[in-house]
């Protein structure tokens, strides 16, 4: 069904916050070192609430149905809290999570999620993908994999997603963008420029 494997690893959340009130983001399959995860932004799964409001503030997050979409058809929905506790990871540092970090950024165990797979769905590829970052047989071809890269601003990126929460023939849309500026190794991240719009959130970059 797909021949790239960053776009076969890559789902729409449709999270209906109320009845008449939801919205669109970006989560994609993550190779981890107990099993493949679901990655997406942290404010996906909060309903909203930013890291920083959420840790640092202790807002606390609002009820927030996500419906997990795999090539256009529906795989899994389930509520990210259970018994006042998350069904995701968060990162271990509360100053990373809710200081100048912001560390927007769950994961939750596939296994997890595939315990709320809709009906028909257990068939679906998308629990075969084996995620971001893991050894693909197909990816010789389309990309290189290194242990380091020289990320100087001004490079160009991919940001896959659902922009606008539009799809192509139920695949996400890579934006275009470029490495706006980074602080070396004192932050663990690189700031971006480009044209993303709501519906990319929690989608992941590719150089």
């Amino acid at each position: 069904m797909f021949k790239d494997p960053v776009s076969a690893c890559i789902v729409k959340l449709i999270l209906t916050l109320e009845p008449n009130l939801w919205a669109v983001g970006t989560g994609f399959v993550l190779s981890g070192p107990e099993g493949p995860c679901l990655a997406t932004a942290f404010h996906n799964l909060s309903g909203g609430i930013s890291a920083q409001a959420r840790f640092g503030a202790h807002i606390p997050p609002r009820p927030v149905l996500v419906d997990v979409v795999y090539a256009g058809e529906s795989v899994a929905h389930f509520m990210p809290y259970a018994d006042g506790k998350s069904l995701f990871r968060v990162h271990k540092n509360l100053m990373t999570r809710s200081g100048d970090y912001q560390c927007d950024v769950a994961v939750m165990d596939m296994a997890l999620l595939r315990s709320h797979i809709t009906d028909k769905a257990d068939d679906n590829p998308l629990w075969e993908q084996k995620g971001i970052c893991a050894m693909h047989a197909d990816c010789a071809d389309a990309y290189v994999q290194v242990e380091d890269m020289f990320l100087p601003a001004g490079r160009s990126v991919l940001v896959f997603g659902f922009p606008g929460g539009r799809d192509f023939n139920g695949q996400p849309i890579a934006v275009s963008g470029s490495i706006a500026a980074h602080d070396g190794d004192t932050a663990p991240y690189l700031l971006l420029s480009g044209h993303t719009s709501a519906g990319c959130s929690g989608g992941p970059v590719v150089a």
